[in-house]
């Protein structure tokens, strides 16, 4: 019985034409679907790199920030001042003690940053010390004009 349905399916497939067009047709639109979707992954694939990538752009100025302050003691100490200058953010009074944001760490009074002891802490200066060398620099904020 299902050779004969087979038989007749085959003689009916080989002399229909509209038959074979829409099974064409058909295969064709399988197919069609087979790439987008595929190609639809690879999409989905790269966007998600590119997410990555972004992310990781924007997280470049922090990066390079935080490498600035570990290499210090590869500079000179004439250059570790101007880094330090470059990377500090400010200076608070908290719980009556004074502190400074360098590179975004919290530095209080003794603290060790490259090859300079801080040594003094105000809301304008900071006194820096080369424990290599013992020279002494006084980092300060520039005056507010209004």
């Amino acid at each position: 019985m299902i050779k004969d349905i087979i038989k007749k399916l085959n003689r009916l497939f080989k002399f229909n034409r509209v038959l074979q067009f829409k099974m064409f047709l058909g295969l064709a639109l399988l197919a069609a679907v087979g790439v987008q979707s595929r190609m639809l992954k690879d999409m989905e694939q790269d966007l998600a790199m590119a997410q990555a990538e972004w992310d990781q752009v924007l997280q470049t100025p922090a990066l390079e920030k935080k490498l600035r302050s570990k290499n210090l003691k590869l500079l000179k100490p004439e250059s570790q001042i101007i880094a330090i200058k470059n990377i500090l953010e400010g200076t608070s009074f908290r719980d009556e003690v004074y502190q400074a944001i360098i590179d975004g760490e919290i530095y209080s009074a003794g603290d060790m940053i490259g090859d300079y002891k801080i040594m003094n802490i105000t809301l304008r200066t900071i006194l820096l010390e080369n424990t290599q060398i013992f020279d002494i620099k006084e980092l300060s904020f520039p005056e507010k004009e209004e």
